[in-house]
């Protein structure tokens, strides 16, 4: 029974270190979509909306450049703990790839989610942690609703399909 049970253990670890971002321990794209995919089913089943927020890191370019790939690593743990810090329990923040961050909050609308983009973005302004050489590091590109999210998912789909 003991090695079942080790097995089990290592299958688990296997899946986390999978679906988890090593350099910010955030949900990885690769976690995000099953987690993302129910959320949109649930939320579609209530009637109820969901807000999909998508962050690119202004900078990081310039912050690596000038203070090294140790610099922008830096910034990314920071700006992904600060963030992971202001979402509730039941929203979810991501690493969606490279400098781009995915925040999901159900029950929120475009209103609601605007106003969490600029809380964030006066956060990290704010913050004397991240460093910078562009004091808009954070530009919160988009926020749309359930429908971009959806779409990207069918975008997704193909784009793993084409795939070899």
């Amino acid at each position: 029974m003991r090695s079942g049970t080790l097995a089990i253990d290592l299958q688990e670890e296997l899946q986390r270190l999978a679906s988890v971002d090593p350099l910010t321990s955030l949900v990885n794209r690769r976690g995000l979509m099953p987690l993302l995919e129910h959320q949109l089913e649930v939320a579609r089943r209530h009637h109820e909306p969901v807000a999909v927020l998508f962050a690119d890191l202004d900078g990081l370019k310039a912050i690596n450049d000038e203070h090294g790939h140790l610099g922008g690593d830096f910034t990314l743990r920071e700006v992904g703990a600060m963030v992971k810090a202001t979402v509730r329990k039941e929203e979810l923040f991501a690493r969606y790839g490279g400098e781009e961050f995915l925040v999901m909050l159900p029950g929120s609308n475009e209103a609601g989610a605007r106003r969490f983009a600029e809380r964030l973005r006066a956060a990290i302004a704010e913050s004397q942690d991240v460093p910078r050489s562009d004091p808009r590091l954070l530009r919160l590109l988009e926020s749309r609703l359930r429908r971009l999210a959806e779409s990207h998912m069918r975008n997704e789909r193909a784009d793993h399909t084409l795939q070899p």
